[in-house]
């Protein structure tokens, strides 16, 4: 694997990401040592092919979703869900969300952590493949709305994600790319909402849709 170079992500916020990332173990009375499951993840979300899918990703969702846990009902699941949901990330394969599910598994199941959050992280895992939110599954709604986040922000702050993209995709044909990028903001154009939470409906919503007809109408 991969380390991560110090000029990726500032020393500030791999402090918070460390902090958080024992603080959520602590909150499940977990009395194994992390430091070695915090090092794979490390090296995970370091490596050179990733550009958007970085700890940086993972800190905006958790800054995005610490402000807001008072709406969740398994705060730790979630965490832990965005801890994992990209720790397995190849732009060649198709199996990523399902690969991550089974390394989180693997994991907290040696960390003793308790069946009930490892099956809620395994679904919201899995949640991201098509971010569907899940029948009767609440807290599904925001986890899945923090990874969206990103399509609401502010048009520059867009464009440098849409660039990390398809730097991650650097191996696909110009026009292939295009092609199967459109397809893809085209889906979530055609939901009914882009967002599942009325509160981040009512803050992102627009912006969203504003983003992505833009982008589709660069690549066309």
């Amino acid at each position: 694997m991969n380390t991560l170079s110090s000029d990726v992500i500032s020393q500030p916020r791999m402090e918070f990401l460390h902090e958080e990332f024992k603080n959520v173990f602590q909150s499940l009375n977990v009395e194994k040592s992390v430091d070695e499951l915090w090092n794979k993840i490390v090296c995970s979300y370091g490596g050179n092919e990733r550009h958007y899918h970085t700890l940086d990703h993972i800190a905006h969702l958790l800054y995005f979703l610490k402000v807001r846990n008072e709406s969740l009902d398994n705060w730790p699941a979630v965490q832990l869900a965005v801890w994992f949901h990209d720790v397995i990330y190849d732009t060649q394969k198709k199996d990523n969300e399902k690969q991550s599910e089974e390394v989180a598994r693997e994991e907290l199941a040696i960390l003793n952590i308790s069946e009930d959050v490892i099956e809620s992280v395994s679904q919201l895992i899995l949640a991201t493949k098509k971010h569907e939110k899940i029948r009767g599954f609440e807290d599904s709604g925001l986890f899945l709305d923090a990874d969206l986040a990103v399509l609401g922000k502010d048009a520059n702050e867009y464009q440098v994600y849409a660039e990390q993209i398809r730097s991650e995709y650097k191996w696909v044909d110009e026009d292939i790319y295009k092609i199967e990028r459109v397809k893809i903001l085209e889906r979530f154009l055609a939901r009914p909402h882009v967002y599942f939470t009325p509160k981040i409906r009512q803050s992102f919503e627009a912006q969203a849709r504003k983003n992505i007809l833009y982008e589709i109408k660069t690549l066309s």
